[in-house]
């Protein structure tokens, strides 16, 4: 690992993969841990450096197959990771696919007993109510979960009520809802969106 770091792209990965070829058949939960940091760093650079979508998938898919039998065994969040990290390179070409892998998400992280709200969960929902919007499906369950667990987190209130504009946008004119945000929200950023686009 301290290896990889010093190194870029593809010399990276082969890291990887040594680390991964290696101990793949560990039962070793440490290594284990290793292991999945290996398989995310991995995936991360694939789909980061080479935007290759489709292998970067592979790769997600490989950790959830690899750790689901070791989910009691303190590798849940594993697994909840590689779902919401492949439901999200799903967006925009499979979209219906996307949906139902941040419904298996938002409901692992609600089986959750401590109550915390995860950013595995969070975004869950909100990429649920923009999914819902696009492909023209029901969001009520999303909306009242949002409601529910999210409407007081502070950066998430903007995209909720963005969200909302947009979805009222199909019936209703929303220059002065939008104006409003503006103001209100005058300060927050999208990392990658504008009511431009």
């Amino acid at each position: 690992f301290a290896k990889s770091h010093l190194l870029k792209g593809e010399d990276r990965i082969e890291i990887y993969d040594e680390i991964i070829e290696r101990f793949k058949d560990s039962t070793d939960k440490g290594v284990l841990k290793e292991l999945s940091t290996a398989q995310f760093a991995k995936a991360y650079l694939i789909y980061d450096c080479f935007q290759n979508r489709q292998e970067a998938i592979d790769v997600y898919d490989e950790i959830i197959e690899r750790f689901k039998p070791y989910e009691n065994d303190g590798f849940r969040q594993e697994v909840t990771d590689a779902l919401f990290a492949k439901s999200f390179l799903l967006m925009g070409d499979y979209n219906q696919e996307s949906m139902e892998i941040f419904d298996e998400t938002i409901d692992r992280c609600q089986s959750c007993q401590d109550g915390a709200i995860t950013q595995d969960f969070e975004y869950s929902v909100i990429n649920n109510i923009e999914l819902a919007l696009i492909t023209n499906c029901d969001d009520t369950r999303y909306r009242d979960l949002a409601k529910e667990h999210l409407s007081q987190l502070k950066d998430t209130a903007p995209q909720l009520e963005m969200l909302s504009i947009l979805r009222n946008a199909q019936e209703l004119n929303q220059d002065e809802a939008m104006q409003k945000w503006r103001e209100q929200y005058k300060d927050f950023r999208f990392e990658n969106w504008s009511f431009e686009e």
